[in-house]
């Protein structure tokens, strides 16, 4: 649904994800897993736009109701992650994270 001109909430993703729509796309955290056919469901459906619009998606940290489905839109030919440099080793699967489902 769009909240305010230009950014919208993806809803039953089970967690958060936002989308800010420009002239691409910046996706803000994707929901848990299995949950990625909504988002791009939304995006191709709703916003009339293409997985590969997706310039950026930004993970605002590393628990899994907030990084569920980043490989799976990355997959599908979405542009660079950005992360914290403190939990990247976490989202890139270097480094356990230090708290169970997180």
């Amino acid at each position: 649904m769009e909240i305010v001109p230009g950014i919208h909430q993806v809803d039953g993703v089970n967690g958060n994800c936002y989308l800010i729509v420009r002239d691409g796309i910046t996706v803000i955290d994707t929901g848990l897993p299995g949950a990625g056919k909504k988002i791009l469901s939304y995006i191709q459906g709703t916003l009339g736009r293409r997985p590969s619009d997706i310039r950026t998606i930004i993970l605002t940290h590393y628990h899994i109701d907030h990084t569920g489905n980043v490989n799976m839109l990355r997959s599908a030919g979405a542009g660079k992650v950005a992360i914290h440099e403190a939990d990247a080793p976490f989202v890139s699967g270097r480094q356990k994270p230090p708290h169970p489902g997180g």
